[in-house]
């Protein structure tokens, strides 16, 4: 594979590292006043809380695996036949999709991000949203 799960999250962690960390030592000197003033160290802080923050948000929502969608307790709509999943061999609960590229089913799946190497869904979509 091209990404690689675990070579691929921490070229990709240490790439935004390193773009940050420019940004820090060329860009942020001449665009935020010194940081010896009250307003200068009140911008370098929250500029280093965002910076932090996007790193650890992309990590963790990159960390977090989906998991298996639920077995038991599975509710069915009336009228609707339980859908059953080929390759995983196991009944789908309502709202579960199979990732083609995980090989798995995921619960509430929203979409499969390549660059992270994991399937998106309700448990890891809003550190997606933070990071951004």
């Amino acid at each position: 594979s091209l990404w690689p799960q675990a070579g691929g999250l921490y070229f990709a962690i240490s790439l935004t590292s390193v773009i940050i960390g420019m940004g820090f030592g060329c860009v942020a000197p001449r665009l935020l006043p010194p940081a010896n003033t009250l307003k200068g160290a009140l911008l370098w802080a929250l500029s280093s809380y965002i910076s932090l923050n996007v790193i650890a948000n992309f990590y963790w929502s990159a960390r977090i695996q989906p998991g298996p969608p639920p077995q038991q307790n599975i509710v069915s709509v009336p009228g609707a036949a339980v859908e059953w999943c080929q390759p995983c061999d196991a009944k789908k609960p309502l709202g579960t999709h199979h990732c083609r590229r995980c090989n798995t089913c995921v619960y509430r799946m929203v979409l499969y991000f390549p660059p992270r190497h994991v399937c998106e869904e309700i448990k890891n979509v809003l550190m997606s949203i933070r990071m951004l």
